[in-house]
């Protein structure tokens, strides 16, 4: 049985119109809101518990002790120095938001006096300039995708003046492709910034694809099938 699909969502994207209309009665409602998801400790904690690596995280008075222990520096003047100047974190303002939207990243020390019981996360530099890159793993249904972010004048790679690259369509059986067992929705995206090591940020299950360039690699009514298959093949119709 095909399943009649309507779509709910608080944004539009260049598949929507295959959904199903107003009029007509779903067997089913996908949801793709910018809100959909999980809270942004438990997030980090699902992506640790799938094997990726994350940037150090926790409440900003926890997560203070965490790094000032793994400071550069021994001398307590030097270590306070260092995370007034050096030591910089992202604090999530509003744990539900994606997008670029609801954190700011600040130095530790600032962190610490006005944000103490904030969740945040160690900041990754991704440029030498300061600039925001990442890099994003991208599944529709049953296919794959790697995008490259580049801010030109921002921290957070899709803010600003943003170049998107998609990078190459990857097949089955690649190395983040135990995601696809773990992961129980057929549009979501996983964030990751390259520096000592690749460390995932941010899951997304609502990933505005209009303007990425995915266009070109994937058709509207291709998106639409991808995501209607995985609902026929793993929804239960109520």
């Amino acid at each position: 049985m095909t399943l009649m699909i309507r779509l709910q969502s608080d944004f539009h994207d260049y598949y929507d119109h295959w959904f199903a209309g107003s009029w007509q009665k779903p067997d089913i409602v996908f949801s793709r809101t910018t809100t959909d998801g999980l809270l942004r400790p438990a997030m980090f904690q699902r992506m640790e518990f799938w094997g990726l690596k994350l940037p150090k995280h926790g409440i900003v008075k926890h997560l203070y002790q965490k790094l000032i222990a793994e400071s550069p520096v021994e001398e307590l003047s030097l270590v306070e120095e260092w995370a007034r100047t050096l030591c910089e974190v992202v604090v999530y303002t509003d744990t539900s938001a994606h997008a670029g939207e609801g954190k700011i990243k600040v130095s530790l020390a600032e962190a610490l006096e006005h944000y103490p019981d904030h969740f945040a996360s160690e900041h990754i530099p991704a440029l030498a300039n300061g600039c925001g890159q990442s890099l994003r793993y991208l599944r529709i249904g049953s296919r794959q995708f790697w995008l490259r972010y580049t801010s030109a004048d921002d921290w957070r790679s899709n803010c600003g003046d943003v170049t998107i690259e998609v990078l190459c369509e990857e097949k089955p059986k690649t190395h983040v492709e135990h995601l696809n067992d773990k992961v129980n929705h057929p549009l979501f995206a996983v964030d990751f910034v390259r520096g000592r090591e690749l460390y995932a940020v941010d899951f997304n299950v609502a990933p505005g694809l209009k303007g990425s360039g995915i266009e070109e690699h994937i058709s509207s009514e291709e998106v639409y099938k991808e995501i209607s298959d995985w609902l026929n093949q793993y929804k239960e119709v109520k």
